[in-house]
């Protein structure tokens, strides 16, 4: 013989019951980062689905998408980060410093744009440059083996003859990759054509 319980149970809400209302906050962190390293561990937010946004000088020091900081160049910047949920905003403030690595770069035989504050500005669709790194004493460092792509945003970058030739119609950020020498570091590309 076999029996089946069912057993039902119900929770009933006395009208004088308070609902748990947690106002909106973000608390954020202070970051030390090297050139090339990222971070997406630096706020917290009450409400998960709030929307976030970064506002901060883009001195070419640091990057944030999709909640993630790219370190790009050395140096120290003031960011501030806000929560918005249903018209309450909460918001913090915290410092990105940027420490250098053992090495360092340089864009050079530049054609078709300039190279300012880490960032790339082309002047057409199509530019064409070098890149030469440096170890910690300023010595060149001749055929360094690298690896390169588009991060973010669209475009064709290809390396042939000792020089890279990017075509893109849009921003994007391209990031460089130098394994003997665990180098790693991130250009901005601002179009203005």
């Amino acid at each position: 013989m076999v029996s089946i319980i069912m057993l039902t149970v119900f929770f009933v809400k006395n009208k004088n019951d308070k609902v748990l209302n947690i106002p909106l906050a973000v608390y954020a962190n202070d970051v030390v980062l090297k050139v090339g390293e990222k971070t997406d561990k630096f706020f917290t937010v009450s409400n998960i689905e709030a929307d976030i946004s970064f506002d901060y000088q883009n001195s070419g020091i640091i990057s944030i998408e999709n909640n993630t900081i790219s370190a790009l160049s050395p140096g120290n910047c003031l960011v501030k980060v806000e929560a918005n949920y249903n018209g309450e905003v909460a918001f913090d403030q915290f410092s990105v410093k940027v420490e250098g690595s053992n090495y360092s770069f340089e864009i050079t035989n530049l054609f078709g744009g300039i190279f300012k504050n880490n960032t790339l500005i082309l002047e057409n669709n199509i530019c064409q440059f070098k890149i030469n790194i440096f170890d910690k004493e300023n010595v060149k460092i001749e055929n360094a083996l690298f690896n390169y792509e588009i991060v973010s945003g669209n475009g064709v970058l290809n390396y042939e003859m000792g020089q890279l030739m990017l075509s893109t119609n849009e921003d994007c950020i391209l990031k460089f990759y130098y394994p003997d020498y665990d180098f790693t570091f991130e250009i901005n590309v601002k179009v203005i054509v």
